[in-house]
């Protein structure tokens, strides 16, 4: 198991050679959804920022993106602008680092971000219903043998789909608190809890025969997409300006040098 000192340690090596300032550093992924193993992987996110003379330059085409990929280091970065960019459009990725409560280096202003947190809910929806979908069509339907663990992830964004639906909220990043939220009947609660405690005791789940109960539960959820839409067409979305973004980045600028 790595230690936060060891992942801050990288992180500061990282940046220093790349010529960044990280403003939050996060974990996501499994270990925030409360689905790791004891040998998940360390799914670092991080939001970073370059001096003003970086974003002045008439040759700035560097990449708003940067990878460290090494050993159970996942690192990946965004540059202060695409994050913005993503947020004021409810990307689910972006806001569901704001919500990490695994946090290893900074923090960013939340007043400033706050202006632009504005749920679009269709976006959030169709987002989570892409990843449930994806890994439903791609593992388990018409398979008579499936990864068990894809179970997992399907129902992630099932669940994560009917949160928004319910509450025009950005779901809990804990899929176990998410899903006792909502009025699921207890024969697919009892089926998901017995594949998320497998899950966190061993390192794999394996293979194994499909399981009926979940099956039903995600295909009446994939069946209901337009009365779906029905109800999140209720929630109001204006958007954001674009001078709004301007001013809030010029803000981080303002404090970088």
């Amino acid at each position: 198991m790595i230690s936060r000192e060891e992942i801050v340690d990288q992180l500061l090596l990282f940046a220093n050679e790349n010529e960044i300032r990280i403003l939050l550093a996060v974990e996501s992924g499994s270990r925030l959804w409360g689905m790791a193993s004891w040998n998940s992987d360390y799914d670092v996110r991080f939001i970073y920022i370059r001096s003003q003379k970086h974003y002045l330059s008439v040759f700035n085409n560097k990449n708003e993106t940067l990878e460290y990929l090494e050993g159970e280091f996942d690192f990946v970065g965004w540059d202060i602008r695409k994050f913005l960019r993503l947020l004021s459009n409810s990307n689910p990725t972006a806001l569901e680092w704001l919500q990490s409560d695994i946090v290893y280096m900074g923090s960013v202003n939340q007043k400033l971000i706050s202006d632009i947190i504005e749920i679009n809910a269709i976006a959030l929806y169709e987002h989570y219903r892409s990843l449930a979908h994806s890994n439903w069509s791609r593992y388990i339907d018409g398979k008579e043998e499936v990864k068990l663990k894809k179970y997992l992830y399907v129902m992630r964004g099932v669940i994560n789909a009917l949160y928004v639906i319910r509450y025009n909220q950005i779901p809990e990043p804990k899929i176990a608190n998410t899903i006792n939220s909502l009025d699921i009947s207890r024969d697919v609660l009892d089926e998901f809890n017995k594949l998320l405690s497998r899950k966190m005791d061993i390192h794999e789940l394996g293979i194994g025969s499909q399981i009926k109960v979940l099956n039903s539960f995600i295909i009446s959820f994939f069946s209901q997409r337009e009365s779906h839409h029905g109800i999140i067409r209720q929630y109001s979305y204006s958007g954001i300006e674009r001078s709004v973004l301007d001013r809030i980045f010029h803000k981080f600028l303002e404090n970088n040098d």
